[in-house]
């Protein structure tokens, strides 16, 4: 069964049941079953000399207290259309709003199949026009019917089994016209603007459906490879955008941004340990000082701030004079006879991260160097490691392809680390909800 976005379970149903008027409803009444049920029975569920069964129906005419089995017998197919291209399109013969649509309607009914355990098929129009004949290809193989080219191209006219609302429209003129699938449109059609409300009610059901298409072809295929995840539970996460809390997914910036716009923008990232905010006050000021810097306004409250981020591979960076000053992300620090030596900050972000760890190699008792460092000290250092605020030391075995020391984590480097882990845990703004997950 496929269900669509904008002929029926019975169209006639849609007229008896919900009153929505058209040109041709006492036409169509007068010549076709209205009686729900009887419909189900007798023509969905009836006898017949075919193997197979198409049945096409338009989510916005499904009427309650209809049999059980409709949904749970057969395969379902959903098929959906951007409702930016549906209402550039949108027939004079009805009047669009939200019931016409139906995005919401098939939503519900994406629900309800799922609930029972029949995840139906999801086609967006728009993969079809691009490669039919991959998705038909998946669409037979789903339903166990062979393909055959066959499906790809058909006569021009009417057909036999049009409805009598053929005669009106409702896109069967350009379908007459038709003899296989049109190609994409190059340019999108103008969008009527007095739709623009209408549009951005339906966009998001939408979306909710175009997450669940199936990526059969590979021009449907995002050319970029999925992005590793150092953290696999990361897959699935919330975070808080402007003043909401959204998934992974959504969690996105408008184009309007000034970070978009102009390429201006501060960011922290902050830890927590046992539901602790590592370092809070200190990365709130150096956010606050550099939201100053930029003469940025509208700048969120202490309160208000949260972040989280994953941890990166970096690249070694140096200084106009060719020292060492930094990596891409983090600050830098090497082992050298027992002594420990990180660049001067003049050319680096004076981490916080940084900070700490260099007071952490005091308390240890270990020498501390603050100066200029060369490319060849950090290839010839007996160990190394970066800091920041994910990544907190982050042992460095190998630079430009040569081992650090032996290639293993050093002594010192390990020492600093449960020097840094016995730091995280007894220090800390603590989060008032926080709760433990095991």
């Amino acid at each position: 069964m496929t269900w669509k976005c904008l002929m029926n379970l019975s169209v006639q149903l849609f007229f008896d049941f919900t009153g929505f008027d058209r040109p041709y409803r006492e036409e169509l009444l007068s010549k076709m079953e209205s009686d729900g049920n009887k419909i189900v029975k007798e023509v969905i569920f009836g006898p017949g000399g075919k193997k197979y069964r198409f049945c096409k129906h338009m989510a916005k005419h499904r009427v309650p207290g209809l049999p059980d089995r409709f949904m749970k017998k057969g395969k379902h197919i959903i098929l959906i259309r951007n409702p930016l291209d549906i209402l550039s399109e949108f027939d004079e013969v009805a009047p669009p709003s939200f019931k016409e649509l139906g995005f919401a309607d098939l939503v519900t009914i994406y629900s309800e199949l799922s609930e029972l355990g029949k995840d139906p098929i999801i086609v967006d129009e728009a993969d079809l026009q691009q490669d039919p004949e991959a998705i038909l290809r998946s669409l037979c193989e789903d339903l166990g019917i062979p393909f055959q080219a066959t499906m790809l191209r058909w006569e021009a006219g009417p057909k036999t089994f049009d409805g009598v609302w053929a005669q009106w429209g409702y896109a069967y003129e350009s379908a007459h016209k038709s003899t296989g699938f049109p190609p994409a449109r190059e340019y999108p059609a103008p969008f009527p603007f007095s739709l623009y409300e209408l549009l951005e009610q339906n966009l998001p059901f939408y979306k909710i459906l175009r997450c669940h298409v199936r990526k059969t072809s590979s021009l449907l295929k995002t050319p970029f490879p999925e992005p590793d995840l150092p953290v696999p539970a990361n897959k699935n996460l919330l975070a808080w955008v402007g003043d909401e809390i959204v998934t992974r997914n959504d969690a996105k910036v408008s184009v309007f941004d000034s970070i978009v716009q102009g390429g201006d923008g501060v960011w922290e990232g902050l830890r927590v340990y046992n539901g602790k905010i590592f370092k809070l006050e200190e990365h709130l000021d150096r956010l606050f000082d550099s939201a100053k810097a930029l003469a940025f306004i509208n700048v969120p409250t202490r309160e208000e701030v949260e972040g989280n981020n994953a941890n990166a591979a970096d690249a070694i960076m140096l200084d106009k004079d060719g020292y060492v000053s930094e990596t891409n992300a983090t600050n830098i620090f090497l082992v050298k006879k027992g002594r420990v030596l990180t660049p001067h900050a003049d050319y680096c972000l004076p981490g916080i991260t940084r900070a700490t760890v260099m007071d952490l190699v005091v308390r240890e008792k270990f020498i501390l160097e603050e100066r200029r460092i060369s490319l060849s000290e950090f290839h010839t250092a007996d160990e190394v490691w970066t800091t920041g605020t994910m990544g907190e030391l982050s042992p460095v075995v190998k630079i430009d392809g040569r081992l650090v020391g032996d290639g293993k984590v050093g002594p010192v480097t390990r020492r600093l680390q449960q020097a840094y882990k016995n730091l995280t845990e007894e220090s800390g703004v603590p989060i008032p909800t926080y709760k433990s997950i095991n």
